[in-house]
């Protein structure tokens, strides 16, 4: 651009004449009028040069140092849960059994035959029981029956005794039944109160504990209308037959553990 600049000047002084030879009329010699050039303009004024900072040098950059990574953090599966352990229960020993020694068979004796004899009477207690280990039992029905037969006591002694053992004076529901206690007392020598009444009402027959008498062994005359006999008594002498007696008679009796 400045050698632009200076190459226009050049051709410029050359071509034209100063102001100076144009007052002092100075004619050129080529033989025609010169103009009078204008004023050049001024040269243009560069603008400063821009002087460019030093370059500056950066710290370096520090390096970090290098990451610690974690160990991977293992986790470990749940235990299984075990079942409750079942106790079994302490065994029990059981005591040795006591063998019995064997038995000696003894040789058969010749000896004459038995002579068969009548079956003994049963045995009937003197003594009043406690229990039922001295009566009898109707595998049946499960009632036992004791015979008072120790000493004569009234209808109404008789029925206290049973009752204190847990007892009641014996009642007949049945055919069955009676047979199986006039088997019982088959032996015994003397009567036996039962413990049938009609003492609150003539005619009107019940058992100790208030239920109706339903069956009886009457004998052919009996039960008498008579408001003096009003309790029942089996007779040895006719088959254990049923009679209406005197309540204050003393005869034997007949307990029944139902």
């Amino acid at each position: 651009m400045n050698l632009m600049i200076l190459l226009s000047l050049f051709i410029g002084l050359t071509l034209c004449v100063t102001d100076r030879q144009v007052k002092n009329n100075l004619q050129p010699s080529f033989g025609f009028t010169v103009t009078t050039c204008p004023s050049c303009p001024p040269a243009p004024t560069c603008p400063p040069v821009i002087t460019c900072p030093t370059t500056t040098t950066c710290p370096p950059v520090p390096t970090c140092p290098p990451v610690i990574t974690s160990p991977t953090t293992t986790i470990c599966p749940q235990a299984p849960t075990c079942p409750p352990v079942i106790t079994s229960p302490p065994t029990t020993t059981c005591p040795s059994v006591i063998t019995s020694p064997p038995t000696t068979t003894c040789p058969p004796v010749n000896a004459c035959p038995p002579v068969p004899t009548c079956p003994p009477a049963p045995t009937v207690p003197t003594t009043i029981p406690v229990t039922c280990s001295n009566g009898y039992v109707d595998k049946n029905t499960g009632h036992c029956y004791i015979v008072l037969s120790d000493r004569n006591r009234t209808w109404y002694e008789a029925k206290s005794e049973c009752e204190a053992q847990g007892a009641e004076l014996a009642s007949i529901r049945s055919s069955q039944e009676w047979q199986f206690v006039k088997d019982i007392l088959n032996g015994v020598d003397y009567h036996v109160f039962l413990g049938g009444t009609d003492v609150e009402q003539e005619q009107t027959w019940l058992w100790t504990d208030g239920s109706q008498v339903t069956f009886s062994d009457w004998t052919t005359f009996t039960p008498r209308n008579n408001p003096d006999w009003n309790c029942i008594a089996a007779v040895n002498f006719d088959y254990w037959k049923w009679y209406d007696g005197q309540c204050d008679y003393a005869n034997y009796a007949l307990c029944k553990i139902v």
